[in-house]
Formats: C-alpha cells, sequence, structure tokens
C-alpha cells in the first residue's frame, strides 16, 4: 500500500510521531510495524514530527483536520511530496489543482467547506485505486453520497477546464504533424490515427438486463478512441452499450460525423513519396469492424 494510503487511512490514530531512524534505511513501510510507517518517507520528511489527532466525534470535522495536517506535510518538502504522491510526480497535482481550483472552490456562512484540493485528491484516489465510495467516505470521512458527487463534480471540472487544452480537435495543421509521425515512426504514408474500442469492465447497472453484456460475457461499456503516432489520444467517445459492436458505436458516435466531412477538416490527398504522382487520402487505420471507407483503411477480409 503507498504511503499516502497510510497518511490518509491513519488520520485517526493519535500520538504517531517519527522515530529516530537510520537515514539509509530505505526498507518497505508494508513490513513494519504500523507506528513506524511514517519512516518510508525521505531523510528529510523523516524529522517531520506527524501529529494525527485524536479520532473526532463529528466524523467531517475529524477528517477535515486530518487532510489539513497531511497538505501542511505535503507543503513542507517538494522532495516528501514527491514520495508520499506515489501515483505521479507532484508538480501534475498541482498543475491539475491550478486549472480546476476556482470552479470548485465554495463558501458557506453555516459549516466549512471541503477544500478543492480535498475534492482533487478524492478523485485521483478513486481514479487510481478504484476504490469504492464506501471505503473512500470511511478514509475521508465524509457519507458515501458526498463522495459520489465529489468524484462527478471534480470529473466534469477537469474535462471543462483541460480538454480543450490537452485534447483539442485537431485542424488540418496538426493531422499533417501525425501523419509524418506516422510516416517515420511505423513507415505508414497519409495515416492521421488508429481508431479502436475497449470495453471498460463495470457492474451491471440496475434493471438494465443484457444491454451492457459484451461479446466476451461480461459487463461494460464502450470506450472508443483515435491515438495519433504517439500513442496518445486524439479523440475519444465513452458511454455506448457494452453489447454494442465497435462499427456499431463508431457509425453512432461524433468521431464518425466528424471524419465524414473529411474533405473540411482533412488535408488534400498527396503522393506518398516524392516518386509518385498517385493522389492518396488521408486515412485512419482500423480492424474488420469498421467499413471501409475513403477516410478509413481496413485489412482484406479473411475471404477475397
Amino acid at each position: 500500500m503507498p504511503v499516502m494510503n497510510r497518511l490518509l487511512e491513519c488520520g485517526h490514530r493519535s500520538n504517531v510521531k517519527t522515530a529516530g531512524v537510520n537515514p539509509g534505511d530505505r526498507g518497505d513501510p508494508i513490513n513494519r510495524p504500523p507506528s513506524s510507517w511514517i519512516t518510508g518517507l525521505r531523510p528529510e520528511a523523516r524529522k517531520i514530527e506527524l501529529w494525527m489527532g485524536a479520532k473526532s466525534t463529528s466524523l467531517s470535522a475529524g477528517g477535515a483536520a486530518s487532510f489539513c495536517r497531511i497538505r501542511a506535510l505535503l507543503h513542507w518538502s517538494r522532495s516528501a511530496q514527491s514520495e508520499i504522491l506515489s501515483n505521479g510526480p507532484v508538480e501534475t497535482y498541482d498543475y491539475i489543482l491550478s486549472h480546476i481550483k476556482g470552479d470548485l472552490q465554495k463558501w458557506s456562512n453555516f459549516r466549512t467547506c471541503i477544500e478543492p484540493a480535498e475534492k482533487l485528491s478524492i478523485l485521483l484516489r478513486y481514479l487510481s485505486t478504484g476504490m469504492s465510495f464506501e471505503a473512500l467516505s470511511e478514509t475521508f470521512r465524509m457519507s458515501n453520497y458526498t463522495v459520489g458527487k465529489i468524484v462527478e463534480e471534480v470529473c466534469d471540472c477537469m474535462w471543462e477546464q483541460l480538454a480543450p487544452v490537452h485534447l483539442p480537435v485537431p485542424n488540418k495543421q496538426r493531422f499533417l504533424e501525425i501523419a509524418a509521425e506516422f510516416k517515420e515512426k511505423w513507415n505508414f504514408p497519409n495515416c492521421v490515427g488508429c481508431i479502436d474500442g475497449k470495453h471498460v469492465r463495470i457492474k451491471s447497472p440496475g434493471k438494465s438486463g443484457t444491454m451492457f453484456l459484451n461479446y466476451k460475457k461480461f459487463f461494460s461499456v464502450n470506450l472508443h478512441a483515435v491515438a495519433d503516432a504517439k500513442c496518445k489520444f486524439i479523440f475519444i467517445d465513452v458511454g455506448a452499450y457494452g453489447k454494442q459492436s465497435d462499427g456499431g458505436v463508431f457509425e453512432a458516435s461524433p468521431i464518425s460525423k466528424f471524419f465524414e466531412n473529411f474533405s473540411e477538416h482533412l488535408p488534400a490527398p498527396s503522393p506518398i513519396d516524392t516518386s509518385s504522382e498517385t493522389l492518396i487520402p488521408y486515412v485512419l487505420v482500423g480492424d474488420d469492424a469498421y467499413p471501409l471507407k475513403s477516410y478509413i483503411m481496413k485489412p482484406f477480409a479473411n475471404e477475397i
């Protein structure tokens, strides 16, 4: 279990302090006694006397207090942050928070509002571990309903603020750059992306019948995406029923509607090299599930 998990789940412990530790001892904190889990941090972080107050009679107040102590530790040392937030660089955490903090910040005259940093921590914990809302409610000391609303709210804010920056709709110039990368990296000319679907396993929603049951015999939602030569998404479409095929999901998706107007969005056909004068259109590459179109290249059928 990462050290961050230890910090969050041990908020109810009292008198948890760092003991004298040999700076060279970098053993696995998982195998140590519970009283010495904090010693897995870097030497400068070990010198911190981390005091987790006794469990409050008010769960929400206790959770807020514990998070404030953890946040104080995180801002004490950048190297301590890197050690604690083991799921990713602290700079990434700060970058995301700086973009969504304004939308998540709330004020009230009657109670202390949950801070944006804590909301982001809940979402990242949920996405990285797959913990249930009930387990997260125990960790952060708030109700299941509050955790669920926070996850939904922060996801919406992240999409609204970061999607235009990190997942913009490509223009013709960007498609030419992607085609050049495919040519250089994969030796495939005039390719602007690879398209495929992925079944994301879920629990079957109530009263949904077999709508989410896919051909692999488990319940899922369909994630449809187009990736560039560096395997980075440039288009995504999520939420189709698991029972649908990749071809059917594509036909009903905004991705299909975008590429149907390929003359407006894709570069004009061009020769694949200087020795040829034949004009070849720019295409997506997909498997047999997709239809053969002027903007989609697929393998030959098994039977010709």
